[in-house]
């Protein structure tokens, strides 16, 4: 079973004191001040302002981890929309590992769905589909496993299709999933399960997975050059990994 808790330690909850001072030794001395923004378990992501935006700062003690996503994103811009990570190496003052990536002008997925129009709703849906068909057809490795920062499998998971089968039958043990289920309701999902435990047998297949697929983690643009009229930006690639894509699915 995939435990991120053991693998990942989250960040620190708000921006360091000295992000300020941080991002102007690595970035540029123009930056007038930094803002918080959503997102990021293990990293910190700030928004650079001077003038106008500078782009988006992730500070990590976790160097390994930001050259992980920053060689992703490069290896990603011929499959998924996603704005490349550059990491600027290491603040000599206090230990931060920076990466630098440009700003991209678009609305939360989340924030759109909750005010747009049916129309708009099923356009963004639709690109939200399309990217993350597109994100599964990437194959980094015949395995499932976390990857190092050459996108080489260096700890491997195993069949996801088993963990994931293992993962379904444990939650439904606990007794928050069946008092809001109902016992009658979680049996039947555990006779499911049994009756259809070869189908995670067979449908294993080793993609890359984003691990943190969600509409907070995606950018809606407009774009009339494409069908609907809305493509959508991935961001946020921490957690990737090599595995069967039931993990997207199921983390949706």
């Amino acid at each position: 079973m995939i435990r991120y808790a053991d693998r990942f330690e989250r960040a620190e909850a708000r921006a360091p004191a000295e992000a300020l001072a941080v991002a102007r030794r690595l970035i540029s001395p123009r930056v007038r001040e930094v803002e918080g923004l959503a997102g990021g378990f293990r990293h910190v992501t700030l928004r650079l302002i001077g003038g106008d935006t500078l782009g988006v700062l992730r500070l990590s003690r976790d160097g390994d981890g930001l050259a992980r996503e920053a060689a992703l994103t490069a290896h990603l811009q011929r499959h998924v929309d996603t704005p490349v990570l550059r990491a600027c190496g290491r603040d000599a003052a206090t230990g931060w590992w920076g990466a630098w990536m440009p700003w991209v002008d678009g609305v939360r997925v989340d924030a759109l769905l909750a005010r747009a129009d049916a129309a708009t709703q099923r356009a963004v849906l639709a690109a939200v589909g399309r990217a993350l068909a597109a994100l599964h057809e990437v194959r980094l490795s015949d395995e499932a496993g976390f990857l190092d920062a050459s996108l080489a499998v260096d700890e491997p998971l195993g069949h996801t299709g088993r963990a994931f089968l293992a993962y379904s039958r444990a939650q439904l043990t606990r007794p928050r999933v069946r008092e809001r289920l109902g016992e009658r309701d979680a049996a039947a999902v555990e006779g499911w399960l049994d009756g259809r435990a070869w189908l995670f047998e067979g449908a294993y297949r080793a993609r890359l997975v984003h691990s943190d697929f969600n509409t907070k983690n995606l950018l809606a643009v407009r774009d009339e050059g494409v069908w609907g009229g809305w493509r959508v930006v991935v961001l946020d690639w921490e957690f990737a990994l090599s595995a069967d894509p039931l993990v997207d699915l199921g983390n949706l």
